[in-house]
């Protein structure tokens, strides 16, 4: 029987995924201190990831069709796509709460 699961690569998709999260994340964090300017890449950002996760949705629900013949790989490729993509905004809106709280610190400091 072939296996389609590659655990090295699930190994290296999960690293580069969490890096590129921790990386977002602490940009995120400093928002607060940075200039106000327009986020011009949320828009697209936010209209791939509704691509993503529509299809991953899709394939989800042709693999469940009585008398599918999808290929698995095309399946595993959908979820580490919706996956990586859901870690990284998570990570940015995780910066960006976090970015909230330290300006709210900061300003209380600056009070006190």
């Amino acid at each position: 029987m072939t296996s389609y699961f590659d655990e090295s690569a699930v190994i290296w998709l999960t690293a580069v995924a969490l890096i590129v999260a921790s990386v977002v994340f602490i940009r995120a964090c400093w928002a607060h201190r940075r200039e106000s300017r327009d986020t011009v890449g949320l828009k697209p950002w936010l209209i791939l990831g509704a691509v993503v996760i529509a299809v991953w949705a899709g394939v989800a629900a042709i693999e469940l069709a009585t008398e599918s013949t999808l290929d698995l790989q095309l399946h595993y490729v959908c979820i580490a796509s919706g996956c990586v993509w859901l870690v990284i905004t998570l990570g940015w809106a995780l910066g960006r709460i976090t970015s909230r709280v330290l300006r709210r610190l900061e300003r209380a400091r600056a009070i006190a």
